[in-house]
């Protein structure tokens, strides 16, 4: 209404500054109305955005039981229902939350529990894999080192490996009672040793050069990390399922 009443005075005035002036009045209330209009179109999308978010959320929540949750399933539409996977995990989360009740520190404290139950598995699984990968490094020499020849190097540097880990919890143990920094010198040692022995042993082993030993043995330890992940990341996903 206000800038009709503007447009009808520019139309009758001749003055050119009071033209200006009238013009620039216009400009502004236009601006502000568009403003305006963005403003009541910015916040009708974060209600609806809100609404959304919060239907999404109330579909996320697991119900208190197994029962209910099989309840709930079999009154959706087929299409809507979990798949096995993600039922099976949903019926083991609702299974942790009547255990827990919210306490995720307990939670976290079973689970690494548990992990560190399945350390020594996890050691047997990998050994004869990680046999394999220095078979493969040295299939050249198949006629002097047998499969059984790898396998027990790695059962002789695991066994060093397993030694060097006990000494290093055992200093991470002190550590937490005393707070010596020695203990973190002695950790940091431990770990260079290590590292230097099993190069060591497999160049003594298989009697090769210090360089050509020294560029398989870091193609080991590249390959053997994803060995390590993955079977890792199975037995977590198997001490979950057993929570």
């Amino acid at each position: 209404e206000n800038i009709s009443r503007l447009n009808d005075s520019l139309k009758t005035t001749q003055d050119s500054v009071v033209r200006k002036k009238i013009q620039a009045a216009i400009d502004s209330l236009s601006h502000l109305n568009i403003a305006g209009g963005n403003i009541k179109l910015n916040m009708s999308g974060i209600d609806s955005s809100n609404n959304e978010s919060d239907t999404d959320s109330n579909k996320e929540e697991l119900p208190a039981t197994i029962e209910a949750y099989k309840k709930q399933q079999d009154s959706l539409p087929e299409e809507k229902r979990d798949n096995r996977l993600n039922s099976l995990l949903n019926q083991k989360q609702i299974l942790i939350n009547s255990k827990y009740k919210g306490d995720q520190e307990k939670f976290t404290e079973d689970l690494i529990e548990n992990i560190l139950h399945t350390v020594p598995q996890m050691m047997f699984v990998t050994l004869p894999l990680i046999a394999l990968v220095l078979w493969l490094l040295y299939v050249r020499r198949r006629k002097d080192f047998f499969y059984v020849d790898h396998i027990v190097m790695m059962a002789h540097t695991y066994i060093a490996i397993f030694t060097g880990l006990l000494i290093i919890y055992g200093m991470e143990a002190l550590h937490s009672v005393l707070s010596w920094e020695i203990f973190d010198l002695i950790k940091a040692l431990i770990s260079i040793y290590l590292f230097l022995y099993c190069y060591l042993a497999m160049r003594n082993f298989y009697r090769q050069g210090y360089i050509k030993t020294f560029f398989k043995y870091m193609i080991l330890l590249f390959i053997s990390s994803f060995i390590f992940v993955f079977v890792a990341l199975a037995f977590i996903a198997k001490s979950f399922l057993q929570m």
